[in-house]
């Protein structure tokens, strides 16, 4: 891919970030479409207002720049909506994507970005149409694999990707909440029944991204993103508080948690925010483990382990709190 046109939808946002500053690294020639102005300011030079919602807008950019390769982020990713109305860019953005690239014959290869979150926490799907979604969030990236289903034949060649839960510089909620937690001392371990899940380190992630563009084969329907080895929530919080000088976590029973749950579902009710709730608990608790091994071997580039990962956060969050 070197010396090559890549277009990034969504640049500005947590992934896309780092996916911009990566390619950038390697010497690409980068375009991010973006309606918000980078996260990272080392990123202005290459972004580019646009709306994926808005067609011609989206046209446009893509006459104008004709990338060769196109990595799709853009979406509404926070799970507050309450109807697939309230996700149009997963929707009708995807469709507007598909629509360009249908007659975008100097495009390589597009890599699709869709969610784990297709399917319920525990769900191992068979097919890329095994899915279940519990949030409607889910529900309207089902909706864009759809989408992408229905014009791949019309299209350059593509992938789609499942991002598992990504961590690392740049990131949002919930995990810069967690991390936060940890070094504050606020966070508390749910000892046995914490849950161990697929996490993966953000330079992992979109290293992943990059070399399934790569990929000289197309057997593969979907793949996901993130590390081979899952971690268990509690044993990583006391990974991070050793590599900050923190004191360990405590730990409390579960009847600790169901109490905030209550009160946290109690709160939500009445119209006021409160930082736990049954849902959450559930997320806590619920093992969530998917096979990221077709993602891992398609990587061309070094992995970043665990240790060296929480690392390098903790150097990112100590730099961007003393900008703050």
């Amino acid at each position: 891919m070197t010396n090559y046109k890549v277009l990034v939808t969504g640049g500005s946002g947590f992934i896309g970030t780092n996916l911009v500053g990566r390619l950038k690294g390697l010497g690409f020639d980068v375009l991010s479409l973006d309606v918000a102005a980078p996260r990272n300011r080392d990123n202005l030079d290459v972004h580019r207002y646009c709306d994926i919602c808005d067609a011609d807008l989206l046209a446009e950019a893509f006459e104008s720049f004709r990338p060769d390769y196109v990595f799709h982020l853009a979406a509404r990713t926070d799970l507050r909506g309450k109807s697939l109305d309230d996700y149009r860019e997963n929707i009708a953005g995807v469709d507007n994507l598909c629509a360009v690239l249908s007659s975008a014959d100097y495009v390589k290869h597009a890599v699709f970005a869709s969610s784990m979150l297709v399917c319920r926490a525990g769900h191992i799907p068979a097919t890329i149409e095994d899915v279940s979604p519990t949030t409607v969030y889910g529900k309207s990236k089902v909706e864009g694999e759809r989408i992408v289903r229905q014009w791949m034949a019309r299209m350059p060649k593509c992938s789609i990707v499942r991002p598992t839960s990504i961590w690392g510089a740049w990131f949002g909620e919930p995990y810069r909440n967690f991390f936060d937690m940890v070094l504050a001392g606020r966070y508390i371990r749910i000892g046995r029944a914490s849950s161990t899940k697929t996490y993966g380190y953000v330079e992992n992630c979109v290293n992943q991204i990059i070399s399934i563009a790569q990929r000289p084969d197309d057997s593969v329907e979907y793949f996901y993103i993130g590390d081979a080895v899952p971690l268990n929530v509690d044993e990583w919080s006391l990974s991070i508080a050793s590599h900050a000088g923190r004191r360990k976590p405590i730990k409390a029973p579960m009847f600790f948690f169901y109490c905030l749950a209550w009160v946290g579902d109690l709160c939500n009710f009445t119209g006021l925010r409160f930082p736990f709730s049954s849902f959450r608990l559930k997320n806590m608790t619920t093992h969530n483990v998917v096979d990221c091994a077709p993602a891992e071997k398609s990587n061309v580039y070094p992995v970043v382990g665990l240790q060296e990962g929480i690392e390098k956060t903790l150097s990112w969050l100590k730099a961007s709190s003393t900008k703050e």
